[in-house]
């Protein structure tokens, strides 16, 4: 954590409650993007991220310091947008599982590591949208938002080495999605 948002910090909860705008501004996009890719409703994420922000500020006292203030921010993004998918039971795609399994990790990085063309762009953007909310956090986090896989750990809560493995899965099926487009 950097000297600016440890005074802050400090400010805030000291009851200076003015600067926690700079937090707001600071993180406002990053959270918007990260619930936008969970949620598919607009004005649900809308929602969302204000929450996110009013739990934030409620608990800024607690925050001990031991991720950094991002990563602590997108957990509680991340929590407040998978909790609000699994009360709404939003739907996602099923595939055959034996399909990605199959798929070599090869192929999935020629796919989804090579140079974007306009088409590649939106197959890819089609088949995130389908992916289960927990799984496009992953994508989101990692690729995106350029967490480390610690960081992505961190946040979702998961082991380190059940986030490589879901997020290997995740990549198969998104080239799974991407090649057998309907």
């Amino acid at each position: 954590m950097d000297q600016l948002e440890r005074q802050i910090i400090k400010d805030v909860v000291a009851g200076r409650t003015e600067r926690f705008d700079w937090i707001v501004r600071n993180y406002s996009q990053r959270v918007f993007a990260l619930i936008a890719r969970i949620v598919p409703c607009r004005e649900d994420v809308e929602e969302l991220a204000q929450d996110t922000f009013i739990k934030v500020f409620d608990r800024l006292a607690d925050f001990r310091g031991d991720c950094s203030v991002a990563t602590w921010i997108y957990r509680i993004a991340y929590t407040t947008a998978i909790s609000h998918t699994r009360r709404r039971q939003l739907p996602a795609v099923t595939i055959d599982e034996t399909l990605a399994a199959d798929v070599a990790d090869a192929d999935v990085d020629s796919l989804l590591d090579s140079p974007a063309d306009a088409d590649r762009e939106a197959a890819l953007t089609r088949a995130i949208e389908r992916l289960a909310p927990d799984e496009r956090a992953l994508i989101t986090l990692h690729y995106f938002s350029n967490l480390s896989l610690a960081e992505v750990a961190q946040v979702t809560g998961l082991t380190l080495s059940n986030v490589k493995v879901k997020l290997m899965r995740t990549r198969r099926k998104l080239y799974s999605l991407i090649t057998h487009e309907d």
